[in-house]
């Protein structure tokens, strides 16, 4: 049942973030903490949204704003050591009020950031959303609120976005992967083999799924489902966290 579970997760992930830019991490990470527990649900997350950002980015390589990048990435790696420590040494039930307080907050900011009547500009708010990204990214397995809410303030065109956050959300998410890898005592679940190369098959598949359908959905309803269905999933997160 969690194989199952966890395939269709990551399918789904990967057609959105094929599609929206982003989705992977923000619909696998409140599910998967709760198949699994905190600590290996986001490390698990950290490393499949790894591949998931390379396999997309290889699609969208000349639409990458090298310049921008060069801005979002520094912060945002500094602030994803920081909590990867955090996330390490904190008890599993810290740890998931955590995940679901910055999920939830995370998300409900890049919905209602729409309704300001502000843009943002400048180095100084490249540099706050590549730190926030990097945080939530590490703490709760999701860098995309930060990121979206910078790109609605910015106006980011979406195609400079999608192909753009691919190397950022693949840096981070290996940094937090092999940082947590070196203090976590557990370490990464004991799955068998053919469950790590169904996952990654399943990456792959959702993703050619994604440049199929690229046409027929616009960004912004993705982006409604996604952030829909991970709310959903943060609130259960941090339920659980407060009430076991």
């Amino acid at each position: 049942m969690l194989e199952l579970a966890l395939i269709v997760l990551v399918f789904i992930g990967a057609v959105t973030q094929r599609l929206a830019g982003l989705g992977f991490s923000m619909l696998v990470s409140p599910f998967l903490v709760l198949l699994i527990g905190p600590q290996q649900g986001v490390l698990v997350v950290n490393a499949l949204a790894s591949i998931a950002a390379l396999v997309v980015a290889v699609r969208v390589w000349r639409d990458i704003d090298w310049h921008l990048l060069r801005w979002l990435m520094p912060p945002a790696v500094v602030t994803a050591l920081l909590g990867a420590e955090f996330s390490a040494r904190s008890s599993n039930s810290a740890l998931l009020v955590v995940i679901g307080s910055v999920s939830v907050v995370a998300l409900a900011g890049s919905i209602l950031v729409k309704y300001l009547d502000v843009r943002a500009s400048g180095r100084a708010a490249t540099v706050v959303a590549g730190a926030a990204a990097g945080i939530t990214n590490s703490t709760a397995g999701m860098g995309g609120p930060p990121i979206t809410a910078y790109a609605i303030l910015t106006d980011w065109p979406h195609r400079s976005f999608v192909a753009t956050t691919q190397p950022l959300f693949l840096v981070l998410g290996s940094v937090s992967f092999c940082a947590k890898l070196a203090i976590l005592p557990a370490g990464a679940p004991a799955w068998p083999v053919w469950m790590w190369c169904a996952t990654a098959s399943t990456l792959l598949a959702g993703t050619t799924i994604g440049d199929l359908l690229a046409q027929r959905f616009t960004p912004s309803t993705i982006r409604i489902f996604v952030v829909t269905v991970a709310l959903a999933g943060a609130a259960s997160v941090l339920r659980e966290g407060l009430f076991t």
